[in-house]
């Protein structure tokens, strides 16, 4: 699609990213289970990292930088230069949802996927345990790209991009 110098094609971008992702899922259903579990993490990656870059370009429009990989960080700084709520129209259990599976992501990227004593204390995630591998289901992903949705959306409405 060719940019129109009055728009921002930004959400159009994550909506292809998340088309990707869920793309990925579908070929999990199919592989044998190692494989299937790494698209599965991968997908998960590819959901925050397709946030944090359709997030960080919003703002960059505005001429802030905020970083979307840490959920709960980007909801106070939102607030605080933009005068929103990210979170509005989520509920608490899918707020909390969407920030444990940014934290997922963050064990797979950084720590091997092994649960460290940072995560517990961040997600209170009944089913995690100290030192173990973290487990990301598909049902998990799929829910995260419909509140990623979501939270693109309000954070794309709520920002206003400047006409040129």
């Amino acid at each position: 699609m060719v940019p129109d110098c009055r728009s921002h094609n930004s959400l159009q971008i994550l909506s292809k990213n998340l088309e990707l992702a869920k793309k990925e899922l579908a070929l999990a259903e199919t592989a044998e289970k190692d494989l299937a579990d790494h698209l599965v993490g991968d997908a998960l990656e590819n959901v925050v990292s397709a946030f944090d870059g359709f997030g960080r370009a919003i703002c960059q429009q505005k001429g802030v930088d905020i970083r979307f990989q840490n959920l709960a960080g980007a909801r106070r700084n939102v607030q605080e230069k933009f005068g929103f709520d990210l979170a509005d129209g989520l509920t608490l259990p899918q707020w909390e949802e969407i920030c444990r599976v940014f934290q997922k992501r963050h064990l797979l990227s950084h720590r091997m996927g092994v649960v460290d004593e940072d995560y517990l204390r961040k997600t209170n995630d009944p089913h995690a345990v100290l030192g173990r591998k973290i487990t990301v289901t598909r049902d998990e992903v799929v829910s995260s790209i419909n509140l990623v949705e979501a939270l693109g959306r309000k954070l794309f409405s709520g920002t206003p991009l400047p006409t040129i």
